[in-house]
């Protein structure tokens, strides 16, 4: 219910003039195709046609009318799952006095559309995972336990958010770790849904013995949404890293990265002797660390939409696209990788979809080596 309600905000918030356009346009395209098939339905080439001329001029209309790569995205969605789904039914009615079988291919893909779009929109996003990974180090002796909750990034501070701080809750965690993106929201919003989220926290109790560790994201790094290290402030043992710098609790070390340092190679990061967590918000600073043991990323989404045996096609990120779709490998100078998928999505004018490519927290054991 709540992403079906945020699927909707979504379609408000993203329609003003250039969307407006870009949709009156496609009703007198899909309008336009309409009319001249009932002409040409006897014709198996008129299908082949005025299918290729559809996905041609929808997806060059949709990122020419665009101010940015997201909203060429919005529009090219709208364009998938409302045209193409509308136009392969045209297909099928106009092919199916002459052409049974294939009016029922034309079916099938627009019904596809139809159940691929309700995963994609409503539920999957909501389908939240809890990932259970292990790691092995010799710098402990006793086990320990901590969850990565990534990309929170919410307009909107509901039920969802808090349901995952529960569950993250319900693990009982040793420490926390938040590698950014909170809030994706206008600067009129920011500090009441920032309030919103500091009350979730407070809700859940949500404490770690070891310490709970925040560090800036994209959104954070941004003018409007500084102040971010309130929505940790009613929470005890709790370590926000405006800059970056480094926590040392016992066996553990955490090493906290501002946005700049989690993506720049000139990183300095200290040597400690005990178990050594980094945490940064984009993951390529690991491409560059020589010290820490562990490394905790988020920023990728997982690229909210995964293809078979392809894996993200978006990620936003110089690491290899098949680490980024959310992963715990050992890298090759040794260190541990994590990244995690994220809780939240893209906002804006960005798509709010999620496919094969659920929301996640992630939890990670940690065990000393045999």
């Amino acid at each position: 219910m709540h992403w079906t309600v945020s699927s909707i905000y979504w379609l408000f918030d993203s329609f003003d003039k250039t969307t407006g356009t870009y949709a009156s346009f496609l009703m007198l395209l899909n309008l336009s195709i309409a009319l001249l098939m009932l002409r040409f339905k006897d014709k198996l080439w008129a299908y082949l046609i005025a299918w290729t001329f559809y996905l041609l001029a929808f997806s060059w209309v949709a990122f020419f009318l665009a101010r940015n790569i997201f909203e060429g995205m919005t529009m090219a969605c709208i364009g998938i799952f409302f045209g193409c789904t509308a136009l392969l039914f045209q297909f099928a009615y106009c092919a199916w006095p002459r052409y049974k079988k294939l009016a029922s291919v034309f079916a099938a893909g627009a019904t596809s559309l139809v159940i691929v779009g309700v995963d994609a929109f409503i539920i999957e996003p909501n389908w939240l995972e809890v990932r259970h990974e292990t790691v092995y180090s010799n710098k402990i002796d006793k086990p320990l336990k901590m969850v990565v909750i990534a990309d929170l990034q919410t307009d909107r501070v509901g039920n969802f958010e808090r349901e995952a701080l529960r569950r993250a809750m319900d693990e009982h965690p040793d420490l926390i770790l938040f590698p950014g993106d909170y809030i994706e929201t206008s600067a009129a919003e920011c500090v009441a849904q920032r309030d919103k989220l500091r009350q979730c926290m407070s809700d859940v109790h949500l404490v770690a013995p070891l310490g709970i560790y925040a560090t800036e994201g994209d959104h954070e790094a941004m003018v409007e949404v500084q102040g971010w290290p309130d929505i940790f402030k009613d929470l005890s043992n709790a370590h926000c890293f405006v800059a970056s710098g480094t926590v040392s609790s016992g066996a553990v070390s955490v090493t906290g990265l501002s946005l700049k340092d989690s993506y720049r190679p000139e990183c300095h990061i200290p040597h400690e002797n005990n178990l050594h967590i980094i945490v940064g918000h984009r993951p390529d600073f690991a491409r560059f660390v020589q010290e820490g043991d562990i490394c905790v990323a988020g920023h990728t989404h997982g690229g909210q939409v995964q293809l078979p045996f392809f894996g993200p096609i978006m990620t936003f990120s110089e690491m290899p696209r098949k680490w980024c779709g959310g992963c715990n490998l050992t890298m090759s100078n040794g260190k541990q990788l994590i990244i995690s998928r994220g809780v939240g999505m893209e906002r804006g004018q960005a798509p709010r979809l999620r496919f094969l490519c659920r929301p996640e927290i992630v939890v990670v054991d940690v065990l000393p080596a045999r």
